[in-house]
């Protein structure tokens, strides 16, 4: 969104980029509306820049294109910090080391369809896309505390490499997606409130 040129800007009247925000508005108004009638969902992805005017309590970073993005959305998700992924290897009988991708945290910071401040990690390899048998696998171990990788009981391996070849060998990717849902739905109903409902 950071990307659309309004009118106004591409004829060079708008130099300080004021007149998106009010059309951001206009159109979202509209657009809400529309999506409601016909039951659309529509993403939209966004850049982040820092708030200089944010001070010692405001937000660091905040998205271009006004206020009205982030009212009219149902759930915003952002990217929390970045990791690289490196790979070793010996070529030639020289070691090569390589940047092959990036970790970063999923954050759900607004949400009115259901509960926000989740995370979740993803890992981006770049020629292959995102990893999510390596994060599902690594979420199992973690959230369990198993000394070695499993799934559903099944000692896979100590190495998540060896793993991964495991889980794609014997095609057990949904088999491993549905033990994670599983399990967070589990983890989540732990947390559910036990109050009496309120009178309203």
């Amino acid at each position: 969104m950071a990307a659309l040129t309004t009118e106004w800007e591409a004829d060079g009247k708008d130099q300080y980029g004021m007149r998106r925000a009010k059309e951001f508005s206009e159109q979202l108004r509209l657009t809400c509306r529309t999506l409601r009638e016909k039951n659309f969902l529509m993403v939209c992805s966004n850049q982040v820049r820092q708030n200089l005017d944010a001070g010692p309590y405001g937000q660091r970073y905040k998205a271009p294109g006004g206020e009205a993005v982030g009212f009219y959305s149902s759930l915003r998700l952002r990217c929390v910090g970045s990791e690289k992924i490196t790979e070793e290897k010996t070529i030639k009988g020289k070691k090569v080391k390589k940047v092959v991708g990036v970790k970063t945290e999923i954050e759900v910071f607004k949400s009115s369809v259901w509960k926000p401040y989740n995370r979740a990690t993803i890992s981006i390899i770049y020629d292959y896309g995102i990893d999510d048998i390596k994060e599902n696998l690594q979420f199992l171990k973690s959230t369990l505390g198993t000394s070695v990788y499993e799934l559903n009981g099944r000692k896979l391996s100590n190495s998540l490499k060896k793993a991964i070849k495991i889980v794609e060998a014997d095609n057990l990717e949904d088999e491993l997606k549905n033990a994670v849902i599983d399990l967070w739905i589990e983890i989540e109903k732990e947390f559910e409130s036990d109050r009496k409902l309120k009178v309203k």
